[in-house]
C-alpha cells in the first residue's frame, strides 16, 4: 500500500506540473522549457543521491516568478 501511495503522489505531482506549467497559456515556450529542465534535473538528482528514489522533485519556486 505504501508503494502505491508513493507512486500515486508522484503521478499527482506530475499531473499538477502539467496543468500549472505546460497548459498555462500565459507562460512562454522558453519559460516552460526552463521549468521542465529544472524538474528533470531535480528528478535526476533525487534518483542518484537519495536513499528513497520514489521521492519527487520540489516545485521550482524561483522560476514561477518570471
Amino acid at each position: 500500500l505504501g508503494i502505491f501511495l508513493t507512486k500515486l503522489a508522484r503521478n499527482l505531482y506530475i499531473q499538477e506540473f502539467y496543468e500549472v506549467t505546460l497548459l498555462n497559456s500565459q507562460k512562454s515556450c522558453e519559460h516552460k522549457l526552463v521549468e521542465v529542465n529544472h524538474m528533470a534535473e531535480q528528478w535526476e538528482h533525487t534518483a542518484t543521491n537519495s536513499t528513497s528514489p520514489t521521492e519527487g522533485p520540489q516545485p521550482c519556486n524561483e522560476i514561477t516568478h518570471l
